[in-house]
């Protein structure tokens, strides 16, 4: 018989999001895109450029309504995020809204799967969890809101990793803000942040495997 840890039973379960509605948002930012500006885009990190530059456009445009804001941006964020993956390798997860539920629990955990606010990308090449539909929301705003941001501002690292990874962004030279909250400002922070990433998990690997070779 297998036992099973208090632990792993209280856990929340992995959700991945719909495969379909990823889909559908991927090429409504596409078709989004193409009939606003006539650009195509392929995924690239080239491409992330035209995605900004629609979004210029909208910010300078009548207002979107609540609804129509938060659609554009679930498809811009997915756009984003699936660059991220094709660059980095990795996986999308859905957060449920109450992570203490269980299926049993009813709707929060099932509503995750279709509900692109809890979406996030967790790469491969480190071990970094990114927000890429917090950040198209904010891209699309005048006047971006960070209400809605934790600690990390859309990224997640291990704690281990945290603290020294803080102290390294912090010595970066500052940047525009319309450079900030772009999706080809965001993407290059990324970029770096994993170099730094899998730097540091080196190190910290390395350093394991000393003290397991010379214990105290």
């Amino acid at each position: 018989m297998h036992s099973t840890s208090s632990a792993t039973r209280n856990a929340p379960p992995l959700l991945l999001p719909s495969p379909a509605r990823l889909t559908e948002l991927g090429h409504a930012a596409c078709d989004y895109v193409q009939r606003a500006t006539g650009l195509d885009l392929d995924h690239s990190e080239e491409s992330l450029a035209f995605a900004d530059h629609y979004l210029r456009q909208v910010r300078s445009g009548d207002p979107l309504k609540p609804e129509v804001q938060l659609l554009v941006a679930a498809a811009i964020g997915v756009y984003l995020g699936e660059t991220l993956l094709g660059r980095f390798g990795g996986r999308w997860l859905a957060i449920p809204a109450e992570p203490a539920a269980t299926a049993e629990d009813g709707t929060p955990v099932l509503d995750s799967i279709d509900d692109p606010t809890g979406w996030r990308v967790e790469l491969e090449a480190a071990p970094l969890i990114c927000d890429p539909l917090l950040w198209a929301r904010q891209a699309l705003r005048s006047d971006p809101d960070t209400s809605e941001e934790d600690g990390g501002g859309g990224l997640s690292a291990p704690p281990s990793l945290w603290e020294a990874l803080q102290a390294i962004m912090a010595r970066l030279p500052p940047v525009s803000e319309e450079y900030y909250y772009s999706l080809t400002g965001r993407f290059e922070t990324v970029s770096y942040i994993v170099e730094i990433l899998a730097s540091l998990r080196a190190a910290e690997e390395e350093k394991d495997s000393d003290n397991a070779a010379n214990p105290q």
